[in-house]
């Protein structure tokens, strides 16, 4: 298996966050679009999330649906919903989806870890990758998802 590249020196490693349990076709997609960030934008760019459990994907589930999510307010009490995927629709749980942030090329550069300008030039080569990228999709923009389609082959 394909050990996850170290993170910048800024911080301690995260723990796997599921990259153990993606197919070695998605790690190696992830791989590549971390790379081509780096090498393209400057973007250091880092995994979040990868392979889900059910009980996992039910609980993101439930985030702003009847479980509060961290961005509840007045006029949302639960807050904003975190995937329209129930338990056993995530691709995630398929091993061929991961989420990705924005990580600080150095400890003093201010980065957002969401910031959608960078998340939509991660987006650009994703997809110029041939991964599916949710901030394309229509009904629920997902910035930080790619998925890898059947049959992908590394296209950069």
């Amino acid at each position: 298996m394909t050990p996850m590249p170290p993170i910048p020196p800024e911080g301690r490693p995260l723990p796997d966050r599921g990259w153990s349990g993606l197919e070695d076709y998605t790690r190696e997609s992830f791989l590549t679009l971390r790379r081509l960030c780096l090498d393209r934008h400057g973007i250091v760019t880092e995994m979040s999330e990868g392979w889900r459990s059910g009980t996992r994907q039910g609980y993101l589930y439930s985030l702003g649906r009847w479980a509060p999510n961290s961005d509840s307010s007045v006029s949302r009490p639960l807050g904003s919903k975190v995937t329209n995927a129930k338990p056993g629709q995530s691709l995630h749980q398929s091993r061929r989806a991961f989420d990705v942030y924005c990580a600080r090329p150095t400890p003093n550069t201010p980065v957002l870890p969401y910031d959608p300008a960078l998340l939509a030039l991660i987006g650009s080569v994703g997809v110029e990758l041939g991964l599916e990228w949710g901030g394309n999709w229509k009904t629920f923009v997902d910035m930080p998802h790619f998925s890898v389609p059947v049959g992908w082959s590394k296209k950069a």
